[in-house]
């Protein structure tokens, strides 16, 4: 059966049809999504979105002979969003060191001492 009669049935409701579809695309789709954010579980992300907004959102295309255009679309789309995503988080290596509490206590009672001192002039 060609992919766009596998559209029209995934369109008119058929499940079936529409996993054979995504069969037909999953390797094109997951090799595209390791080159662009490489990250095995930003992969795994990006076709589980792919494959859930196309399955909602099969009515909205109107030509079934480009359901393979369509759907890269819509990863390319995901990608680009988790690395957006990625780009907006730091991490932090190491964590900055933390100063004793005493030692910040001891330069407030310091600075109070400096405070007077100067008021006292």
């Amino acid at each position: 059966m060609s992919m766009e009669q596998e559209v029209k049935l995934a369109k008119q409701g058929d499940r079936e049809a529409f996993i054979r579809l995504t069969r037909q695309v999953e390797n094109g789709l997951y090799n595209t999504a390791r080159v662009m954010v490489k990250k095995d579980e930003d992969i795994a992300d990006a076709l589980q979105e792919t494959i859930l907004k196309a399955y909602k959102s099969l009515d909205t295309l109107r030509e079934p002979g480009f359901f393979k255009t369509w759907i890269y679309r819509i990863l390319i789309n995901e990608c680009s969003t988790i690395l957006k995503k990625r780009s907006r988080s730091v991490t932090m290596e190491t964590l900055p060191e933390m100063q004793d509490s005493s030692d910040n206590m001891a330069s407030v009672e310091l600075w109070k001492k400096f405070i007077r001192q100067k008021k006292g002039r």
